[in-house]
């Protein structure tokens, strides 16, 4: 949580050191599942924001089959084999890091079983 040092500083816009801006907390109860000033840290503002900046892609509605190694030079990459959900289509993309996110819709739709 984004606090102000003081109450004068509620509700202020800010610019975090990796240049994402903020909002200092207002105290209007408006942090339950985030807040929209971005005072509540959110994956979005402490995790995507900077690195979208630099060349990070996040594709959505896209269900991962199959994460495949590959040796490239000395440097390790990854094909990454997926389906977009909206279209039906599948693809993949080729990179040097990835990070796999997701939500709960297998849970929730009965192909996972929560434990």
């Amino acid at each position: 949580m984004l606090l102000p040092g003081n109450l004068a500083e509620a509700g202020r816009a800010v610019v975090t050191e990796t240049g994402i801006e903020r909002r200092y907390c207002a105290f209007d109860g408006d942090s339950f599942l985030g807040s929209r000033g971005g005072a509540k840290a959110s994956a979005d503002f402490i995790y995507l924001g900077p690195v979208l900046d630099h060349g990070a892609t996040v594709p959505d509605l896209c269900e991962v089959s199959r994460v495949e190694p590959l040796a490239s030079g000395g440097h390790q990459q990854y094909r990454v084999h997926f389906t977009d959900l909206a279209t039906g289509q599948r693809d993949y993309v080729q990179a040097r890091h990835v990070v796999l996110a997701a939500w709960a819709h297998h849970v929730a739709s009965g192909i996972a079983k929560p434990v």
